[in-house]
């Protein structure tokens, strides 16, 4: 599974601006969620990436807990929605946009979608002189949303809300994956 984006447009961007204007106000565009022949594009008008990234960790991040669960996704200003449906280790993606359905093992979609926010990061760092030095866009999406850093904070809270620790036993579950690879 891969997701994709395209940047179609943003604003010019100053030196010093605040998280919500950076999430929602600029880098705006197109949305690719594919697996094999299957495409569901989210080709809405006025989609803002930065966002739209924040919102994929965070669904990983609620969904890793349960065995089944769904959470709806709305974009900023449009009323279509995605869908995401866990049962056990398989994610199902479906919208109310198009027919076409996304079943993949959930692990694949965490890293689909680590993959995608890094190459986010790393497009925008790359069209945006004035990024690498905006304090806010480093300490807001850069450092706190690498997808380890997330892991190790949602495993934290489990911890300290003293929930079932799945989160704990799925990350070493994954660690002996890799280990084996």
């Amino acid at each position: 599974m891969e997701i994709e984006f395209e940047i179609i447009h943003g604003r010019e961007l100053e030196k010093t601006v605040d998280e919500t204007d950076l999430r929602y106000n600029h880098f705006f565009g197109i949305l690719i969620f594919k697996k094999g022949k299957t495409i569901i594009t989210v080709d809405m008008e006025n989609i803002p990436l930065l966002d739209s990234g924040i919102l994929l960790i965070n669904i990983g991040a609620s969904l890793v807990l349960e065995s089944r669960g769904e959470i709806e996704a709305t974009f900023t200003e449009n009323d279509e929605k995605i869908y995401f449906r866990k049962e056990e280790d398989k994610l199902t993606i479906s919208s109310t946009f198009t027919d076409e359905v996304i079943k993949e093992d959930f692990s694949k979609y965490l890293r689909a979608v680590e993959r995608f926010y890094k190459r986010l990061v790393y497009d925008l760092l790359k069209i945006s002189p004035v990024l690498p030095s905006n304090d806010m866009f480093i300490n807001h999406f850069v450092m706190p949303y690498s997808f380890i850093f997330r892991a190790q904070n949602t495993a934290k809270r489990t911890m300290n809300n003293k929930k079932p620790t799945k989160w704990v036993e799925y990350l070493d579950k994954e660690a002996g994956k890799k280990e084996k690879q």
